[in-house]
């Protein structure tokens, strides 16, 4: 136990160093918003509009109550659920096998790069692991002695883990099918699993809803089932390094003694392979496949590879009249091994996380109070959350995310701002209003500052002077657009549409990029597409892009917007749109706006 308690020591210090230095990610500042200011009544309502289930929100929630609602503190709480996590799989360890075996399991675990990411970032995916472990562990003690009290235990476990997330299902099919495996004539006693399913009855209908307004599933850009996938699940599963893995295998007697363990580890194989390949298959009918999800077997991997370290050979080595056992000393030496390559390795896995903090400090050190500020950022965003703890909107400012503007309506509110010497805008580049504002001001200033995080540009725009700095566009290092946005133009519904687009090659072209174009009404639906073949080009050559769209009749009138995007052939493959000399570029995403469409009869 002492020797378990230093590792979870260690554990600690590994995770906990600067929790508030790197700023939020997009779905942590989701979480930050889901708890704010809020009971627990109101966290379930915002979750319920979400795509999982409430319970983490709801700890959060409790948690911020009684510590505040900093990066720190809710990132502080994903740390200590990983901590609990790692004190169960030691358990585990000694239950399938002994003590030792569980120690090196715990060693692997809290090195493994998955896992000390999650652990420190504040949504659920530490607090899924530790249940997945938990709930391994009430099933150990279940199965071994079926009392009230374990019963009640297990079922409770099973009953928190589909609440934290939906994939808990899966640890449940894993427990499910060993027993049908080991010991089948214990499924004539389902109590456990009808009171955990009864138990889990009230949040039935909130997935329902769920399903009904996420018809798509994840919100995160869905992954495809392929072998592609598969390669990148084990590379982040063993931190790239799966052959250090297995070597415990190789040089001792693990594989000599899976007949003795049989039972125990057919629950590991299942654990490890279930959830991933149940995931896997659902993805290929419903988007849903996110590596993170798997993230409740990487205990199974770690006991895997501790049972192979339990079992290198016992021999002993006979030092000047002192005998060392020197199986003994291999296996802790490659433990040590493992451990600081896996420690090693996160920084290739997983990259600093977006610079929120100092993009933000850097706009409000630079801006007045007194210069207006356009913004249009949702109050669940990373953004919104900055803003209330920097106060970004401070001063004048006009928010344009309460409700949706028409391209007239944004046309008419910006000539405010012509004769305003400076006019700062912090706004999504994936908004059509964003373009909107943008293609007005650029009208009648020049960019003086430009920065950007993830979906938000920090622009502002100065009075026209002898420093003209117009906005200006490109496809990566690949075709610069010789145009700017803003355009006015019309077309006839039941009609071909036909544009040009000039563009510049900044370097050689092959023939292998397309060229797709939307038009689009409000946020992004699309009412019309065309795709064609860029061509061959040399750098320097000037071309033109003339696409012609076929509009239906039937198609409602309005005000459209013209999106371009620049795929490589054959895959989903975009480039990069980027705006700014090259010097200090910022990506602007995936689709160039170029105007609006008055589309009619």
């Amino acid at each position: 136990m002492l020797l378990a308690a230093i590792l979870l020591l260690a554990a600690f210090m590994i995770i906990t160093p600067d929790l508030a230095k790197q700023s939020l990610t997009h779905d942590e500042g989701w979480t930050m918003w889901a708890i704010r200011e809020s009971l627990p009544t109101t966290t379930v309502v915002r979750v319920a509009d979400d795509v999982h289930p409430p319970l983490y929100f709801l700890l959060a929630d409790v948690w911020a109550m009684l510590t505040g609602e900093s990066a720190f503190t809710i990132r502080l709480l994903s740390a200590l659920f990983a901590l609990i996590g790692l004190a169960a799989t030691y358990t585990i360890g000694r239950q399938l096998f002994d003590r030792w075996a569980g120690l090196f399991a715990l060693t692997i675990l809290m090195t493994a790069s998955f896992f000390v990411y999650y652990a420190r970032e504040a949504r659920m995916y530490s607090l899924l692991l530790a249940l997945g472990a938990l709930t391994t562990a009430t099933y150990l003690d279940w199965l071994h002695r079926p009392t009230r009290t374990n019963n009640i235990r297990y079922a409770l476990a099973m009953a928190l883990l589909m609440y934290t997330h939906y994939v808990g299902v899966f640890i449940i099919a894993t427990h499910l099918l060993h027993l049908l495996l080991t010991q089948p004539y214990r499924l004539r006693k389902p109590l456990p699993y009808i009171a955990a399913l009864t138990m889990y009855v009230p949040w039935l209908p909130v997935i329902i809803h769920q399903i009904r307004i996420h018809p798509d599933g994840s919100l995160a850009p869905p992954l495809s089932t392929d072998v592609n996938t598969l390669a990148a699940l084990l590379l982040v599963m063993t931190s790239a390094r799966w052959g250090l893995l297995l070597l415990p295998f190789v040089i001792g007697r693990g594989l000599l003694r899976l007949h003795d363990y049989r039972r125990e580890m057919a629950l590991i194989v299942l654990w490890l392979v279930v959830t991933p390949a149940g995931l896997l298959l659902a993805n290929l009918v419903f988007p849903i496949y996110q590596q993170r999800y798997t993230i409740a077997i990487l205990p199974a991997g770690a006991l895997f590879v501790g049972y192979g370290l339990r079992h290198i050979s016992p021999r002993y080595i006979d030092l000047r009249g002192r005998v060392l056992p020197l199986g003994a000393i291999v296996a802790v030496v490659l433990t040590a091994w493992i451990a600081n390559t896996q420690l090693r390795m996160f920084y290739y896995f997983w990259f600093d996380k977006p610079p929120w903090q100092p993009v933000i400090t850097q706009m409000i050190d630079t801006r007045h109070p007194t210069e207006p500020t356009i913004t249009n950022f949702a109050d669940s965003s990373v953004v919104a959350y900055y803003n209330r703890q920097f106060d970004i909107q401070q001063g004048i400012t006009i928010d344009l995310a309460w409700r949706s503007w028409t391209p007239d309506e944004i046309r008419d509110l910006m000539r405010v701002f012509d004769a305003t010497p400076l006019v700062w805008t912090v706004m999504r580049w994936d908004a059509p209003e964003t373009w909107d504002t943008l293609a007005h001001l650029n009208a009648t200033h020049t960019v003086g500052y430009r920065d950007s995080v993830q979906n938000i540009l920090f622009y502002r725009f100065d009075q026209i002077g002898d420093d003209v700095s117009p906005l200006q566009f490109r496809f990566g290092d690949v075709l610069a657009l010789d145009t700017g946005i803003g355009h006015q133009l019309f077309a006839r519904l039941g009609e071909s549409f036909c544009f040009h687009v000039p563009m510049i090659a900044q370097a050689d072209v092959d023939d292998a990029y397309d060229a797709v174009v939307y038009l689009t009404q409000g946020y992004h639906t699309v009412r019309a597409a065309w795709r064609g073949a860029i061509g061959t080009h040399t750098q320097g050559d000037a071309f033109t892009l003339s696409p012609c769209i076929d509009i239906a009749p039937d198609s409602p009138r309005g005000p459209y917007h013209i999106r371009l995007a620049i795929e490589r052939r054959g895959t989903a493959e975009r480039l990069p749109l980027l705006e700014g000399p090259p010097h200090e570029s910022r990506f602007w995403g995936y689709a160039f706006i170029m105007g609006v469409v008055s589309v009619d009869e």
